[in-house]
Parts: structure tokens; C-alpha cells; sequence
């Protein structure tokens, strides 16, 4: 085996090598674009969940009436396969500012979930689109 002879085992050795590399980078990068898609698609679908069964008007509806009367009415939710109704129901009973306090902060809470998931699930999708689309 002569130096050419060796030049060439080991340019066509790389080539191989290469060519390998950058198959892998492709197939790595395409992985990549379709989990973030993926990721996209389900963070859409809650979003969605959200602004169709309306979850975040009601309960700010609930935060407002408390704080501006003092003075809950009870409201609880009925969850069906495609909404969210509130309903009303009558109370009679004194309530204690206290019990009042733990109400407002049970449904600010409450919002905050649905409200800090809508944010996030908007901006996620933003930084996908912005990488991969």
C-alpha cells in the first residue's frame, strides 16, 4: 500500500463519517421539529378547552361581586362535556370577613390556574413558531 493509497482509505473514511454525522444531525433536527409540533398541538387544545368552555369570565365575574359587595353568594360550577355554567345559589347566613377573605383567595386561585395556563400555553407557542415554523 502506497501514501496515495492511504490518503484515499482515509478521505473516503471521513466521508463516511460525515455523511453519517449529518444524517443523524437531519433526522435529529426533524425529531426535534415534530415533538415541538406535537407539544404545540396539545398546548392549542387546552387553550382552546379554555376559551370555549369560557373558565376565566365566571370566576372573575366571582371576584368582583365579592369584593365590591363584602357579601358572597355561593356560586358553584357544573362542568359538561363542552361548558362551564356557574350557578347561583341563595345563602341567608352571615358570613365572617374571614370566611370571606378565604373565599376571594379560593377563587383568585382558582382563575390563576386557568389564567397562568392560557399565558403560558400562548407563549410557548409563540418560541415554537418562532424556532421551528
Amino acid at each position: 500500500m502506497n501514501y496515495s493509497d492511504t490518503i484515499n482509505i482515509g478521505f473516503g473514511a471521513m466521508l463516511g463519517v460525515g455523511a453519517s454525522l449529518v444524517t443523524q444531525f437531519v433526522t435529529q433536527k426533524t425529531q426535534n421539529k415534530a415533538l415541538a409540533n406535537s407539544f404545540k398541538g396539545e398546548i392549542s387544545a387546552l387553550i382552546s378547552i379554555i376559551d370555549k368552555r369560557n373558565y376565566l369570565s365566571p370566576l372573575e365575574e366571582i371576584i368582583k361581586h365579592i369584593k365590591s359587595t363584602n357579601k358572597p353568594e355561593p356560586y358553584y360550577f357544573h362542568v359538561s362535556q363542552d361548558t362551564l355554567v356557574l350557578k347561583q345559589l341563595q345563602y341567608d347566613k352571615l358570613i365572617s370577613s374571614e370566611h370571606i377573605r378565604n373565599l376571594i383567595e379560593y377563587y383568585q386561585e382558582y382563575y390563576s390556574v386557568f389564567k397562568i395556563t392560557y399565558d403560558l400555553g400562548e407563549e410557548i407557542i409563540k418560541l415554537i413558531d418562532e424556532k421551528y415554523n
